[in-house]
């Protein structure tokens, strides 16, 4: 296990926020007042090792959590350090039946975005399958969104909209016209959960 804690203090978060601006693209990163406003909620946590950092939504009506951020500090990239993190976060938050994942959408042309969606597969997450949005403030962006399930119940569609709306109207309530986004999100073929049921019958 490694040596990691689980802050909900904003000076851990500032420690971090220089690295944030190197490694995210300002149409994905929040301002620094609004991570201040993030954290007072109590329910933003930040989890926080010595080669790297996620920021974590708890969404205890659905009893999920949604990774807001992830990152392994540069000079640690390509040790497996990302999988180590992954793992820990895991067992810290176990109480939870699983987590969300907004990922880019894969693309041949940026293997990089082809990694990611790897990376998480391994660990078990799997694509929701949905048309999804990330509702920056200037414009919309597609995404696709997975769940990693920590054990082996996974969640029904219901449950799924209920987190999306719950995390939006947390993390996104300073984005004008949030419920336009929220309506734009739909399944793009059966559930998941549907298809497999009705293989089996």
């Amino acid at each position: 296990m490694i040596n990691a804690k689980i802050s909900g203090d904003i000076n851990d978060f500032l420690a971090v926020y220089d690295d944030m601006l190197l490694q995210f693209p300002p149409c994905e990163l929040k301002t620094k007042e609004r991570f201040t406003e993030l954290f007072k909620t109590g329910v933003y946590k930040l989890f926080l090792c010595s080669f790297g950092y996620m920021l974590i939504l708890e969404e205890n009506i659905t009893n999920t959590i949604w990774l807001d951020y992830f990152a392994v500090y540069k000079k640690f990239h390509s040790q497996g350090k990302g999988s180590e993190m992954l793992r820990a976060m895991i067992q810290f938050f176990s109480k939870y039946s699983g987590c969300y994942l907004e990922l880019e959408c894969p693309d041949e042309k940026f293997p990089d975005t082809l990694r990611r969606v790897k990376f998480y597969e391994k660990f078990g997450a799997y694509n929701l399958d949905m048309n999804y949005f990330y509702p920056a403030k200037d414009k919309p962006f597609r995404m696709e969104l997975f769940f990693l399930p920590f054990g082996s119940k996974k969640p029904d569609k219901d449950t799924v909209f209920l987190s999306v709306k719950n995390v939006f109207n947390t993390l996104h309530s300073d984005v004008p016209n949030l419920c336009d986004f929220l309506h734009q999100i739909s399944y793009r073929a059966q559930f998941p959960q549907e298809a497999q049921l009705r293989q089996q019958q």
